[in-house]
């Protein structure tokens, strides 16, 4: 199956499109709009985050972004979009902390659905006792280092093979695993 590499700008368009075919975008919205900076999302290592605020001139708006690790190792605050009411008061407010609550899970959703999609780092180990597939490990070491854990869990386990996978190529690589001394 092939997976597909998410930039920020496009995970909003396909919750909002969600959203709005469940018909949970509330009526009171003036427009929801994606991030004008899109950035690739790498791994599933953050947290999705919104903020209820009152504008600098006239309305509520809701800014909803992603707060971890998005394939570069570091923690970062990257934006996925806003949305906008000209309303400002309490009820309006509550609306769109609800929208954020229906936001958040749409996108939780989404994740665990296509968790492939966010797997682009590091290296993917699978062992295998014979034919039967036994256990699958994420790693984000170096592939020197991913061959290190597949010999010493190989042999404590009595694993005789793996299958060491590249997360950003895709590329796979059987790797024997050396009888116990």
């Amino acid at each position: 199956m092939k997976k597909t590499l998410h930039k920020t700008d496009e995970l909003f368009r396909l919750i909002d499109g969600k959203l709005k075919e469940e018909g949970r975008l509330p009526e009171i919205l003036d427009y929801g709009q994606p991030t004008h900076e899109p950035r690739p999302v790498k791994t599933m290592s953050w947290d999705t985050i919104g903020r209820v605020s009152f504008g600098s001139s006239e309305g509520i708006y809701l800014d909803i972004c992603l707060e971890g690790d998005m394939g570069g190792g570091t923690y970062e605050r990257v934006e996925l979009g806003t949305y906008k009411t000209l309303l400002e008061d309490k009820e309006a407010f509550s609306t769109m902390s609800l929208l954020n609550t229906e936001f958040v899970f749409a996108m939780r959703d989404f994740v665990n659905t296509h968790m492939d999609d966010f797997n682009w780092v590091g290296f993917d180990i699978i062992f295998y006792k014979g034919e039967k597939q036994t256990i699958k490990y994420t790693t984000t070491r170096d592939p020197a280092s991913a061959r290190e854990l597949i010999q010493e869990r190989g042999k404590r386990n009595g694993f005789d093979r793996a299958v060491l996978i590249n997360n950003e190529t895709g590329k796979e690589e059987i790797v024997q695993i050396s009888s116990q001394e």
